[in-house]
């Protein structure tokens, strides 16, 4: 990861600039995912996770990365993981190098989708802001033409008022229209609480709250301080829960997990006994598409993904038929500079 980040901060020219932490972004889990497949396993790779959705959507919402720094990134990632396993006596065999390629291109094309439906989600609501003012000053116009065809004698003054406040009524409805589509797309981010927060405490409350009904819920965390929002992230962690308990096995087991690397807390839930395709997961997000909000409701993963967005990272689900699913809160341990 360091040998990653010389070059990209050297490469890339908006990342010379970036926070560690924020960096880091969902790399250390692209890294993650790379070492399980080369390992042997079964990789939870692009049909099962929305790993490169999340990183994108996470470069979109925190980060100046254009489409091409995306792609760049990930180049550089592929190059330096060969690179370094070569000068360090590890020998990939041809399926091995294609598979590194394979895995990094895949998580490239939904990096850069995630990233194209933020920039389209914004653009809604910019155009929707911008909708309102302007029927703000369409009224006022409106209104000032009334008022002069009413105190206007003359008859011509009068027919063009009326023309005048004709077309802006076709122009409100035009605007109308606008802001009814991009109305639909909520907000990206929620204004959030921050405070100090002892991350240990608030999954052992959520463990209690859960332990009367199978399936039973371990543990695996150091006692991690950090900065952020209690209630959201209590809300979204209870969440993962209920959808582990919702697909897994009552007689399995969820492994709530949480450590820090790079200056980020990667919060998981875990259950070996269910597996997630595509389809499913996009249906957990609220809506058709593969990964993305559309113009759905709020609903199961989307509501999470937006409590750890808002935190300044990205909701990571991956999913595989030999090890089960893992939902993964990826977020900076301090989150105060990068909330609204």
């Amino acid at each position: 990861m360091h040998a990653w980040e010389n070059r990209v901060t050297a490469e890339v020219p908006v990342a010379k600039d970036l926070d560690a932490s924020i960096l880091a972004g969902a790399l250390p889990l692209i890294h993650e995912t790379l070492a399980e497949a080369l390992s042997g396993g079964d990789a939870m790779v692009v049909g099962g996770s929305t790993l490169g959705a999340a990183h994108g959507r996470e470069r979109a919402l925190m980060t100046g990365y254009r489409p091409c720094d995306l792609i760049h990134e990930l180049q550089i990632f592929r190059d330096v993981i060969l690179d370094t396993a070569e000068l360090g006596g590890v020998r990939f065999s041809q399926d091995q190098r294609a598979l590194v390629r394979c895995l990094t291109d895949g998580i490239a094309r939904d990096s850069l989708n995630g990233h194209s439906q933020v920039r389209e989600q914004e653009r809604k609501q910019f155009s929707a802001a911008l909708s309102r003012d302007v029927r703000n000053l369409l009224n006022v116009v409106g209104v000032t033409a009334q008022l002069i065809g009413q105190k206007a004698h003359d008859p011509g003054i009068a027919s063009m008022t009326a023309r005048i406040t004709g077309k802006i009524g076709e122009a409100d409805a035009m605007l109308q229209n606008v802001t009814n589509e991009a109305s639909l797309t909520r907000t990206l981010k929620l204004k959030l609480t921050i405070g100090q927060v002892s991350l240990f405490p608030l999954i052992e409350q959520v463990r209690i709250d859960f332990q009367d009904a199978p399936p039973a819920i371990r543990i695996r965390s150091d006692r991690i301080e950090g900065y952020w929002s209690w209630a959201t992230m209590d809300s979204a962690l209870r969440d993962l829960v209920i959808l582990a308990r919702q697909f897994g096995a009552p007689t399995g087991e969820i492994v709530i997990a949480a450590k820090v690397d790079f200056g980020r807390l990667f919060l998981s839930v875990h259950d070996a006994s269910f597996f997630l395709g595509a389809d499913e997961i996009g249906a957990l997000f609220g809506n058709p598409d593969r990964y993305g909000d559309g113009d759905a409701a709020r609903t199961g993963l989307s509501s999470v993904r937006e409590v750890a967005e808002s935190h300044g990272g990205s909701l990571v689900v991956r999913s595989s038929a030999s090890s089960g699913t893992t939902f993964t809160i990826n977020i900076p341990l301090d989150a105060r500079p990068y909330v609204q």
